[in-house]
């Protein structure tokens, strides 16, 4: 049977968008707009779908919110779809929509919400909001040419959200500086911890650190979380492959999944542990297995460049040191040899790694120090006086 054209493919995707809303919208029969309309809000915030980045942007913004004696409710976007009527909006002062797509509910949603002078935010913490900055991301290395299609024409959606919100909230600056263009008022607030991410993490710390239980095991761990990384981690196969030949005490656990190609020799397989992927705060569990975090970024990508450092932060909760790629958010939080390493080159992975397996305790060290500045320097209270901005910005006090 020939391949019908992409465009067709799209156009059905469009249109099966479409029947669902109207469908969700007529079973609910205006039952979510009238429990709404019932218990109503100061802020709504709006997300996709529950993943790892909505602890850190839809949480952690309602936690700050409230803190101000702003009421919140979170919805997805699957709730959105049962909503026809928006009288419910009526008392609400804030809007917050998180990495967004263009809908027809949200399309619908953004207009009732305008209409009514409620400020509308889209956040974004990926350089998802065009194809040309999308398509730097590695996951394009692994899709079909239909697959790569689906994904610019997202990439254009969350662009279109763009276009309609009044201000727009990133998690880094180089983020904030691929956004600049639209003109509209922009804010970057980090990611950080919570006191509940630090309190969960608590539960993961070991009485004895691994190392001490297996006195000649080592363990470097590299928690991919999603299967986009493969181009970030391949240029450390050679690094690992030669600390291996001269350290065969160090292990290597990888959680999540992980594709390279060309892959890890297999005369080194018995040094390494591979783990599912488990959801948050689970996976904080396995960073209480390691010596030493891996977070390897592609340098020169813009894409890469402008995601958070939440590898470092998650470590540091279990201090844990972490070698990282000097992408910005990387530099932001790290001092290098007091909070964590940095490593520019695969010499200076090589360097750092054998220095680290060398002196433990100077690793351990440096794991305590992040631990210490995470813990009092990057909590999510250091973001309340750029909520402040924001609010005052778009006059949601009188």
């Amino acid at each position: 049977m020939p391949r019908l054209p992409p465009q067709y493919y799209l156009t059905k995707q469009r249109i099966a968008r479409q029947v669902r809303y109207i469908q969700r919208s007529l079973l609910d029969r205006g039952a979510t707009a009238r429990h709404l309309t019932d218990h109503p809000a100061d802020c709504l915030l709006v997300y996709e779908s529950d993943c790892a980045s909505t602890q850190y942007r839809v949480n952690h913004t309602a936690q700050l919110l409230e803190s101000r004696n702003l009421n919140c409710r979170l919805i997805d976007l699957e709730t959105l779809d049962r909503i026809n009527r928006f009288t419910w909006l009526a008392n609400t002062r804030l809007v917050f929509l998180h990495r967004l797509p263009m809908t027809p509910a949200l399309a619908r949603f953004i207009h009732a919400a305008r209409r009514r002078r409620i400020p509308v935010v889209l956040d974004l913490d990926d350089a998802v909001h065009t194809p040309a900055l999308y398509r730097h991301s590695a996951i394009y290395d692994v899709l079909s040419p239909l697959e790569k299609r689906i994904h610019d024409a997202l990439a254009i959606r969350v662009g279109k959200t763009l276009d309609r919100v009044d201000a727009i909230t990133v998690s880094t600056q180089p983020l904030m500086e691929q956004v600049q263009s639209t003109g509209k008022p922009i804010f970057c607030i980090p990611n950080r911890v919570s006191p509940s991410m630090i309190e969960a993490a608590s539960a993961y710390t070991s009485p004895a650190h691994p190392s001490e239980i297996t006195s000649h095991a080592i363990t470097l761990g590299y928690l991919s979380g999603t299967a986009t990384h493969h181009r970030d981690f391949q240029p450390l196969v050679p690094v690992l492959e030669t600390i291996w030949e001269t350290y065969p005490h160090v292990q290597l656990l990888l959680a999540g999944p992980l594709n390279l190609n060309p892959p890890i020799h297999p005369r080194f397989f018995d040094r390494i542990t591979t783990l599912p992927l488990k959801p948050w705060p689970k996976f904080l569990s396995y960073y209480s297995k390691l010596d030493i975090n891996l977070a390897p970024l592609e340098t020169a990508n813009p894409f890469c460049e402008a995601k958070s450092a939440i590898k470092y932060l998650e470590a540091a909760l279990l201090s844990i040191p972490t070698i990282a790629s000097p992408t910005h958010d990387f530099r932001r939080l790290i001092t290098p040899g007091k909070t964590g390493f940095l490593a520019h080159s695969p010499d200076d992975w090589l360097s750092t790694l054998t220095a680290c397996i060398s002196d433990l305790t100077m690793c351990r060290n440096i794991g305590s120090a992040a631990h210490i500045h995470t813990c009092s320097e990057e909590t999510i209270a250091a973001n309340s006086h750029i909520w402040d901005d924001i609010l005052d910005n778009l006059g949601v006090f009188p």
